[in-house]
């Protein structure tokens, strides 16, 4: 599997798992809410700003949202 399909994935797991809303995804990140929709909708990558803000806000290791690790934290 691609890393940008692994990531997209990813982000819609903690999305279901934590039941966030994409505002609340933007808000724990401080990304907008059209950029984390444009990861999962569009398939965009992030650059690696945007994934160390995704992983500090949503408490999980930049590794595991790219797909380099199956641990979490």
């Amino acid at each position: 599997m691609r890393t940008k399909d692994i990531f997209r994935r990813r982000l819609l797991l903690l999305k279901n798992d934590m039941d966030w809303t994409y505002q609340d995804m933007a808000d724990l990140s401080g990304l907008p809410m059209s950029t984390i929709k444009s990861y999962v909708f569009r398939g965009r990558e992030p650059g690696a700003y945007s994934l160390a803000m995704m992983s500090r806000g949503f408490g999980v290791t930049a590794d595991w949202l790219i797909g380099l690790t199956e641990e979490r934290n």
